[in-house]
């Protein structure tokens, strides 16, 4: 079916492609979030959000949505196979999931994808996408090595006309080529074993790369100095030592997981705030949520603590990193304890 497009349509679509072929590592989720926006204004959605793996870990990014959603997925995210696949603890949410990225990348009615009374009555639709307002849904994925780069938008009904308006998919279908090679280019400069290890190696405190069976991948010269003793409390179970700091390391050969342990003594809340505004020129709320995000707490944790909205705390949260210079949560240490020698990384 031949579809119509106005000037202004091109021109959007014209603008659009060109952002996704220069998504930047930094800044990269308002940049995204940019993109999203102009995207669902453009085919008429009410809200969206988007997925997609950087630096191990899933940057999931909201638009005019509720949080149960993310919430949903990340809390039946266990991780991924050897494959790429995410294998997900609700397993119909799995199975539609697999089934996807198995079609490959492509733009998807969820016509395309499953059943809709079957949907209906799922977990995932009655607990996440149904009260987040996310009820019918056209999407657009890169399949990656790992995951998917996902846009997805939702619709008020079958009744919508943007919904099953030729139109949607249309404009979908000629951005995809350009998300797809968009996004496989932000994949590749996601952290990677090579990077990262070089990475710890100028870090000013004891460091290293354990790998899931907790052997030693790397580790700088200063965790190699420790006594045994220390460098074996550095690798004990996570516990109430805090100064210990463990975030999430490089993919490893095989698709293992790997994680990146700091001993980070002294490093008090006073000094990272200190040190985020002096050294990066954060305000100083950045600087506190810069704190709270080394902390490893989530947007909704550091609103409760703030007594602010999720969005105010989001919001807050990717002004840092954009500050920073860097595209993830878990890289906010390593850019505040290098500076300059390590923001290149990260």
């Amino acid at each position: 079916m031949a579809v119509s497009l106005t000037e202004s349509d091109v021109k959007a679509i014209t603008r659009l492609q060109e952002m996704l072929h220069h998504l930047p590592q930094e800044s990269s989720q308002s940049y995204v979030r940019e993109i999203l926006t102009a995207t669902a204004t453009l085919i008429g959605a009410g809200g969206a959000f988007a997925s997609y793996f950087f630096d191990s870990t899933v940057n999931f990014i909201p638009l005019k949505i509720g949080p149960q959603i993310e919430e949903f997925v990340r809390g039946n995210l266990r991780g991924f196979d050897s494959e790429g696949y995410f294998d997900f603890a609700d397993e119909t949410f799995n199975q539609i999931n697999r089934f996807r990225r198995s079609m490959g990348s492509g733009v998807y009615h969820e016509a395309k994808i499953s059943d809709r009374a079957i949907v209906e009555q799922t977990s995932f639709f009655k607990d996440a996408f149904s009260p987040a307002g996310l009820r019918y849904v056209v999407g657009m994925a890169a399949r990656q090595p790992i995951g998917e780069a996902l846009f997805a938008f939702g619709f008020d009904g079958p009744d919508d006309p943007a919904f099953n308006d030729p139109r949607t998919e249309a404009i979908l279908e000629l951005l995809l080529p350009s998300f797809v090679a968009g996004f496989d280019a932000l994949y590749q400069r996601s952290i990677d074993v090579v990077r990262m290890t070089e990475a710890i190696t100028q870090l000013p405190v004891p460091a290293m790369i354990e790998c899931e069976d907790r052997s030693i991948f790397a580790m700088n010269e200063l965790a190699k100095c420790l006594p045994s003793d220390e460098l074996a409390a550095m690798q004990a179970p996570q516990g109430s030592d805090n100064t210990v700091h463990r975030l999430p390391g490089p993919v490893m050969p095989g698709f293992r997981p790997s994680q990146v342990i700091m001993r980070i003594d002294n490093l008090s809340p006073t000094r990272i705030r200190h040190q985020a505004r002096n050294s990066f020129g954060l305000t100083p709320r950045q600087a506190e949520v810069a704190d709270f995000i080394v902390r490893g707490q989530s947007d909704n944790e550091i609103a409760a603590q703030l007594g602010i909205s999720v969005h105010t705390a989001r919001r807050h949260s990717e002004a840092v990193l954009d500050r920073l210079g860097i595209s993830s949560r878990s890289a906010v240490l390593l850019a505040l304890m290098g500076g300059e020698r390590i923001r290149q990384f990260t």
